[in-house]
Parts: structure tokens; C-alpha cells; sequence
């Protein structure tokens, strides 16, 4: 049990958040605006299920832990980015806005696992959550 300085490990984690959105707020580059075309569905849905399949085939993280992080990761940015995209509409790949926020998501969410690989890890798997034994390969 935490001694009476010690934070508690919910206080720690929600630390480690606030000092995370502020590390990412400080190093974000300027924010642009440019009109874009629309991109074809499947080319964006490519993009982003490409990059999916490369870290889950690199196995250097649980997937299932990875998809609760990115989800996390983009409900905090979405109001800031939606902000200055008034028109945007959340999930639409084929808009670009769209797009970049989803791939500045995925990528930072990637980052963020890749400073801290595992070798050996338990993974959620399926609609039931079977718990599978991953090993990157070395």
C-alpha cells in the first residue's frame, strides 16, 4: 500500500496523462489549414489498415492494449482538432482533415508503445478476450 507521501497509483497514471498531452502540446508543430481533395475510401482505408498490420506484425506491443490507447488518444484531440476543422466529421476517411487526424493519432499512439517494447506479452484477443502469449521474434 502507498505510504502517506506516495501518490496513489490512479493519481500516478493520471499524471503521467497530463504530462504526456503536455509533452505533445509543446512539441506539436504549427497547426495548417490547406483545402485538400477527397481521397478514394479505399486508397485511406489501405493507409490506415497498412500501418494497423505493421505494428500488430512487428508484435512489439498487445494489440488490444493498443487499440484502447489510440482510442483514448484520439478523444482527448479530437475537440482541439475539430475546432479548427469546423466542417470535419469524425470517421470519414476520405476527407483529409480526417485522415491526418486519424494517422497523427495512430502514429503518436505507435510512439508512444515503441519507447517502451515488449519481447514477451499477454494479448487480448477476439470478441471473448482470450488471452494469447505473444513473442516478437528477435
Amino acid at each position: 500500500s502507498p505510504g502517506p507521501s506516495s501518490p496513489s497509483p490512479g493519481a500516478e497514471a493520471r499524471r503521467q496523462e497530463l504530462e504526456a498531452a503536455l509533452e505533445r502540446r509543446l512539441n506539436r508543430p504549427p497547426h495548417l489549414n490547406i483545402p485538400r481533395l477527397e481521397l478514394p475510401q479505399e486508397f485511406a482505408v489501405m493507409l490506415m489498415r497498412s500501418s494497423y498490420n505493421a505494428v500488430d506484425d512487428m508484435a512489439f506491443c498487445p494489440m488490444n492494449e493498443f487499440q484502447r490507447r489510440f482510442f483514448l488518444f484520439r478523444q482527448a484531440e479530437w475537440e482541439e482538432y475539430r475546432a479548427k476543422h469546423p466542417n470535419i466529421i469524425q470517421g470519414v476517411l476520405t476527407d483529409a482533415a480526417y485522415l491526418d487526424f486519424a494517422s497523427f493519432s495512430h502514429f503518436a499512439t505507435v510512439s508512444s508503445f515503441m519507447r517502451e517494447p515488449k519481447q514477451v506479452f499477454t494479448e487480448l484477443q477476439g470478441a471473448e478476450g482470450t488471452s494469447v502469449v505473444r513473442q516478437r521474434q528477435p
